[in-house]
């Protein structure tokens, strides 16, 4: 049995390690898996809400991920969002060795009110198109070709590019 996993938002990896029982009414589950083989050491998760940054993540917090298998993807992480939370977030997926990006995924998910959402974020070789170089790749950006404030999120995105911890 797991106690309550947290009101505002949460992050649980493995997912095994965590079970539904408590979890709140709202949330993401998202699967990473590497398309091409890139292997990264780690993966750089941010999910965008509006125009913020509303969640980042390492995965694993410490260390380097285990080589998948074909049957088995990077990592399966849950987002638990607090609150009647509503609408789209964007996800985006970096997969790094050390400094360097090997490997990006994103994807957009329409979130319902008391649903649990599955999302696949599969990460290809190298990174995604960004026509406007704003941190946010083009197949989840609401204006690719502007980078200024009048798309509703800021030119970062609400983050700034720098991989989380790249050490052990």
């Amino acid at each position: 049995m797991m106690s309550r996993c947290g009101w505002l938002l949460w992050l649980c990896v493995p997912l095994a390690a965590c079970g539904d029982e408590g979890l709140g009414a709202t949330g993401v589950q998202l699967t990473l898996i590497d398309s091409n083989g890139a292997m990264p050491a780690f993966v750089d998760i941010v999910v965008l809400g509006g125009d913020a940054s509303i969640f980042r993540k390492r995965l694993p917090e410490t260390g380097t991920l285990a080589p998948p298998t074909v049957e088995q993807p990077l990592g399966k992480v849950l987002v638990q969002l607090g609150g009647p939370f509503t609408g789209s977030l964007k996800v985006i997926a970096r997969g790094m060795v050390d400094t360097m990006l090997v490997a990006e995924g994103a994807a957009r998910v329409n979130v319902l009110p008391q649903t649990w959402h599955e999302q696949v974020i599969l990460l290809g070789a190298g990174p995604l198109p960004d026509a406007d170089q704003d941190g946010i790749p083009d197949v989840i950006d609401d204006c690719p070709q502007d980078a200024t404030l009048r798309c509703g999120v800021r030119p970062d995105g609400g983050i700034t590019f720098d991989p989380v911890d790249a050490g052990p």
